[in-house]
Formats: structure tokens, C-alpha cells, sequence
């Protein structure tokens, strides 16, 4: 009776299902239990580890934009001039 209960159980059952039933099973085991523990904990320092350079690299690049943003603004030259290119040559310094 409980096997023929079983069987239509699994037989309407998606694969999901399985595999999430399944997980929860195996998440009774204390060994198991510890080691999903280490590897959950390992991703989410490893995810947090991304972030961070993320938004470092934002973070740069914000300052940078607001540099030339501001030098633009510095070498505006006032209406009725024009700019004038000097080539320096790549052993001027």
C-alpha cells in the first residue's frame, strides 16, 4: 500500500521536485549538512569578494570622468578664442 502510494507520488512528480526533495533529505546528515554549510558560506564570500572589485572599478572610473570633466571645464578658453594643437613628439617630457 505505501509503495503502490509512493510510486503514483513519484510518477507525478516533476524533476525538481525530486532533486528538492531530495536535497532536503540529504540535509538530515549532519556530514552533509557541514559540508553544504562550507560551500554556501565559500560562495557568498566569494560573490561578496566580486562585488567589492565592482565597485572599486565604478568607483574609479567615477573618479576619472569627474578629473577630465573638470579639466574640460578648467581649459574652456572664453568666446572669440580658438585652442591651438602643439605636437610634441613622443621624446618631449
Amino acid at each position: 500500500m505505501i509503495l503502490r502510494w509512493g510510486s503514483r507520488m513519484l510518477r507525478g512528480a516533476s524533476p525538481l521536485t525530486l532533486v528538492i526533495g531530495g536535497a532536503a533529505a540529504a540535509m538530515m546528515i549532519p556530514g552533509i549538512r557541514r559540508g553544504v554549510r562550507a560551500m554556501t558560506v565559500s560562495a557568498a564570500a566569494s560573490a561578496l569578494t566580486v562585488i567589492d572589485g565592482i565597485r572599486h572599478a565604478g568607483d574609479t572610473m567615477h573618479q576619472e570622468m569627474q578629473s577630465i570633466v573638470s579639466k574640460a571645464k578648467s581649459s574652456r578658453l572664453p568666446d572669440g578664442l580658438e585652442a591651438t594643437t602643439v605636437d610634441i613628439g613622443p621624446d618631449a617630457r
